[in-house]
């Protein structure tokens, strides 16, 4: 399993190949975690899908350390102006994707064995910021 970390500018900030499934609400704790030992603060929004959305006791604890907690717990959530814009934002994550999938070669490992697999995500999370760099270069 491979959980990826996304700007604005659409450049993977974090990643973390893990050797086995860990459900998604038990991730969102260690995304701050992870962010904030990148960055030295915590993230000013963590927009994730509803499987990411943590027990009801930790929510309002996540909600406290980041600026805000984008993550829906139920379907309407989805109806407040907020939480809609940064789930459309959040949803540029899966072109990101299926980007790294299709163009680097990441829907099928060739290699064998954790390490291998985790050099080889390092190589396309590496390629996909150069390529990301250079169109804001362009433009």
């Amino acid at each position: 399993m491979v959980s990826l970390c996304q700007s604005e500018e659409k450049l993977i900030t974090d990643y973390d190949v893990m050797e086995e499934k860990i459900a998604d609400c038990h991730l969102t704790e260690t995304v701050i975690d992870r962010h904030e030992k990148v960055f030295g603060e915590t993230p000013e929004v963590l927009a994730g899908d509803k499987g990411f959305c943590p027990k009801a006791d930790k929510y309002g604890e996540l909600e406290q350390r980041v600026g805000t907690l984008a993550i829906p717990k139920r379907m309407r959530d989805l109806a407040d102006a907020v939480m809609k814009q940064w789930q459309m934002f959040r949803a540029g994550i899966e072109g990101t994707i299926s980007g790294l999938k299709r163009a680097f070669r990441l829907a099928r490992c060739y290699y064998r064995g954790l390490e291998s697999f985790d050099a080889s995500v390092s190589l396309a999370v590496f390629t996909h910021n150069l390529v990301v760099l250079a169109k804001m270069g362009a433009t």
